[in-house]
């Protein structure tokens, strides 16, 4: 078990203990007892933290999913045009049959292009991030093209199309987003001008896992080890001052991007609000530490990136969302990616 950097100064780890804190250099053959997980699973590999399976939280990025009043928000893509129909009318098979909240539905028409769609772009995505994508889709048998209703992952390539025709089917695919705005795309496949297709219950989820310990206090200083990729854009988060998997103080990073990388935001049933931002530059296939000091409202976040011997000042900023809640911890984007060394919580 390594030493690891406090103040400027080596401690053994058991200053955890010595502390009331917590701390886990992820040595073993599973991650330290006193985690708590909430989304997905942990697993050590290789004296690092990566995460085992990711799963989806509850936050619905699509804000029109079922089209109960009108489309707001969808457009139509690649020589396509939409429209909202009741589909106990049309195509004639309601899609409350397949647990829709009412009958109303999106149809796709293709016109003059190949793979019309309708598209809904979110905001608040995190670059690099899985996102689950789903719907409901009905495809006539009087298409040309056979089971023409597909679901376009955010990837903006990966599709799964239904394996049957004249009933609504349940489509889901994962993907990771290349942009901040990744979007969910309903489509009538092919370049049959004539053929139409019809969706419902539409949804977008963001995966991850989520892990925290209790420090019995919302005051901390929380020291971690980062592990970047070489090249990928994959983000990295330590929570602060959790509550569930909707709600928390969240550090993000994103090693590999140009210009900001480094986020303090809140994250209130699962809507992203930026605190603070900066540019640390964290290094490619490098393992820098992050230290993180919260106390009352305020938050001093400092970075010591690889080859460096002093602390350096990242911000300082303030908010005063979940200041009385008393869990840390991690969050993990992408399964198998190795993203934290090592991690100390303590009493500050």
């Amino acid at each position: 078990m390594g030493r690891i950097m406090i103040g400027g100064q080596r401690w053994w780890p058991n200053v955890a203990a010595l502390s009331g804190g917590l701390y886990d250099d992820f040595s073993g053959a599973a991650p330290a007892n006193w985690w708590t997980t909430l989304l997905g699973t942990m697993a050590t590999n290789a004296g690092a933290l990566r995460a085992n399976a990711i799963a989806s939280d509850t936050y619905n990025m699509v804000l029109n999913p079922e089209f109960t009043t009108d489309t707001i928000g969808w457009g139509g893509g690649s020589g396509s045009t939409i429209a909202r129909v009741d589909s106990a009318v049309d195509p004639g098979v309601a899609s409350t049959t397949a647990s829709a909240a009412d009958d109303w539905c999106l149809k796709v028409t293709n016109t003059a292009g190949t793979d019309g769609k309708g598209i809904y772009s979110t905001t608040g995505g995190i670059i690099g991030a899985t996102y689950q994508s789903m719907c409901i889709a009905y495809a006539p048998s009087a298409n040309v093209v056979v089971n023409a209703a597909r679901l376009r992952a955010v990837d903006g390539g990966s599709t799964v199309a239904v394996t049957a025709e004249d009933a609504w089917r349940a489509l889901t695919i994962t993907g990771i987003t290349p942009i901040a705005t990744p979007n969910v795309a309903v489509a009538t496949w092919g370049a049959t001008a004539t053929d139409i297709t019809y969706h419902d219950k539409v949804a977008m989820y963001l995966q991850s896992t989520i892990a925290y310990g209790n420090l019995y206090t919302p005051n901390a200083m929380i020291t971690a080890s980062m592990i970047s990729p070489a090249a990928l854009v994959t983000p990295r988060a330590v929570l602060l001052r959790v509550t569930d998997a909707l709600n928390y103080v969240r550090l993000l990073l994103l090693p590999n991007t140009a210009g900001n990388d480094t986020t303090l935001e809140t994250v209130t049933a699962g809507v992203r609000a930026t605190v603070q931002t900066a540019d640390v530059d964290w290094t490619p296939g490098g393992t820098d530490k992050v230290r993180v000091l919260v106390q009352g409202n305020n938050y001093t976040v400092q970075h010591m990136k690889a080859g460096a011997a002093i602390w350096t000042n990242a911000f300082t900023t303030a908010t005063a969302s979940f200041n009385t809640n008393t869990l840390f911890g991690l969050q993990v984007f992408v399964a198998t990616d190795n993203s934290w060394d090592d991690i100390l919580i303590q009493p500050a």
